[in-house]
């Protein structure tokens, strides 16, 4: 799910491939949410759509799960500075 994600995301170029993108991250959390890797990429690609505070939740989400998230945590501090 996290590859087409990513594919929707980076690689598509349909109209609405954004949204889709979103969809696909969303509906992963639902079906792994004990990996935080799917919080992780979910929170990119609301970073990517300009959804400042949901990517912050969902990285928060994924360092809970896994503190020693080093993109995690990169990416909540570039979010907290804007």
């Amino acid at each position: 799910m996290n590859f087409l994600g990513y594919d929707f995301l980076y690689q598509a170029t349909f109209n609405g491939h954004q949204q889709m993108s979103l969809e696909t991250f969303k509906l992963n959390t639902f079906l792994d949410p004990a990996d935080y890797n799917v919080y992780d990429s979910y929170g990119e690609a609301l970073m990517e759509s300009g959804n400042r505070r949901d990517a912050i939740i969902m990285y928060r989400w994924s360092l809970k799960l896994n503190p020693g998230n080093e993109g995690g945590i990169k990416a909540l501090k570039k979010l907290n500075a804007l």
